[in-house]
């Protein structure tokens, strides 16, 4: 009898804290949201399950959120804004911009990269314009202490930045890190090396001294191993992969079969070519309505875009159709990580962008409203700083100059509470029911 129960308690422990991907976490009318579909969706939106796990009361509001895009998606499909012109204008942007990123990340993944990186220690002296004699000084006469004292502790004794307390070491650079001169008086040294003269960046108001440790060349095969920092080279990635991008690119902007010409933008003749790419032209009409689209997504409307952002969005066009190409050539538009990202990208943009219309269109900011939200804060929000005599003051900006600024700001803190209504009456509607017992804790 013992034994009987023992193997009962046993058996009760070890499946306690079974858990499976076809648990049904949530149920509404219509449908239901399981175990593997929740985790599936916070990785798709690079959140991390293992805090999740930490509370309930989190998962519980992701649940409701997600349950909440479900039932986005039916409003909108039965209201046919999936097949409306600004939808699907947003798709074919989504589309574009997720074949650029893969075509990229297979270039990358072929061919791989060599990017140089240099070890560095310094020592970091602030300055203005009445100390610069000064303190150039004093950074001359310790690169003449250098001779005879280590670099580490001259800089524990004089630097004046954050890498003071580890004996100036900064760690490994690579080119953008830095301001252009101060990479290359690192990378000009050889290991072991300091300079021999300071380093003075007016703009930073900051004179270095260098040392180079150790020059590496990061690969993707040891860029773990060398920075040893899992944040560190997140970032070092993206600086060179934003290079590999734009070297790409360049390549690409001289392919014979295209061309651009963003001056013809301004011209009176619509059907003049902003840029060629193939057999395909693009014209000055075919812009100027994709600047119109582009200009309905924001709060407020521009009355007319300046020709700073026109040229801007022609620009970016021109690369993203130059990218696409490339990508179709490649066919990465078959890929199944391709298709699995549209079909996610497709729902969850088609429930941000249909509640993001719907709270649109039921709010306004009144000219009083602005008004009174410049007067508010135009000492604390809305200023900027001028000299009065040898002073700094602040001066708050005049209200014309930021009013657009100010509405847009107002319609975005009133669409955030009516899209945060709407969620909760349809969580209602919909009868949304989480079963709180089958959500996991660590």
């Amino acid at each position: 009898m013992r034994r009987g129960v023992l193997y009962l308690l046993t058996f009760i422990l070890l499946t306690a804290g079974c858990t499976g991907d076809s648990d049904v976490l949530v149920t509404y009318d219509g449908g239901e949201i399981t175990r593997g579909e929740f985790y599936q969706w916070l990785a798709r939106r690079n959140l991390s399950i293992k805090n999740f796990l930490k509370k309930k009361d989190l998962q519980v509001r992701e649940l409701k959120r997600m349950a909440a895009d479900r039932i986005a998606i039916i409003e909108a499909r039965k209201e046919s804004f999936d097949s409306s012109e600004r939808f699907q204008f947003l798709l074919e942007d989504i589309k574009s911009r997720y074949l650029g990123t893969l075509l990229l990340e297979q270039i990358i993944s072929q061919s791989g990269y060599r990017e140089k990186a240099v070890k560095v220690r310094h020592i970091v002296f602030k300055t203005n314009r009445a100390s610069e004699k000064k303190v150039l000084e004093l950074a001359r006469n310790a690169i003449k202490r250098l001779e005879k004292e280590p670099f580490e502790s001259l800089a524990r004794e004089l630097s004046e930045d954050a890498t003071r307390e580890k004996g100036g070491r900064f760690g490994y650079i690579v080119e953008g890190i830095f301001p252009r001169e101060y990479t290359e008086a690192a990378f000009s040294l050889k290991k072991g090396e300091h300079s021999t003269a300071p380093l003075h960046l007016k703009e930073r108001k900051r004179v270095f001294i260098i040392k180079c440790e150790d020059i590496a060349e990061l690969t993707p095969e040891n860029i773990e191993s060398v920075l040893a920092n899992p944040k560190i080279t997140a970032s070092y990635k993206k600086i060179i992969f934003r290079k590999l991008r734009t070297a790409f690119i360049e390549k690409l902007k001289n392919s014979p079969d295209t061309s651009y010409h963003g001056e013809r933008l301004f011209g009176n003749d619509g059907t003049a070519t902003v840029f060629t790419i193939g057999t395909t032209n693009y014209s000055v009409a075919r812009i100027k309505k994709r600047i119109e689209m582009i200009n309905t997504f924001t709060p407020v409307p521009s009355k007319s875009t300046p020709r700073k952002i026109q040229m801007r969005i022609a620009e970016r066009f021109y690369i993203s159709e130059l990218l696409k190409r490339e990508a179709l050539k490649r066919k990465i538009d078959t890929m199944p990580e391709f298709k699995e990202k549209m079909q996610f990208a497709h729902d969850i943009y088609l429930a941000g962008d249909y509640m993001e219309y719907l709270s649109r269109s039921k709010i306004s900011a009144t000219p009083s409203e602005i008004r009174d939200e410049y007067n508010r804060n135009k000492e604390r929000l809305y200023f900027t700083y001028r000299m009065h005599g040898k002073k700094r003051v602040r001066v708050p900006k005049p209200f014309m100059e930021i009013k657009d600024d100010i509405e847009q700001k107002i319609l975005n803190l009133k669409g955030v509470r009516v899209k945060s209504m709407w969620a909760n009456k349809m969580l209602d509607l919909y009868n949304v029911t989480i079963n709180e017992s089958e959500l996991e804790t660590e």
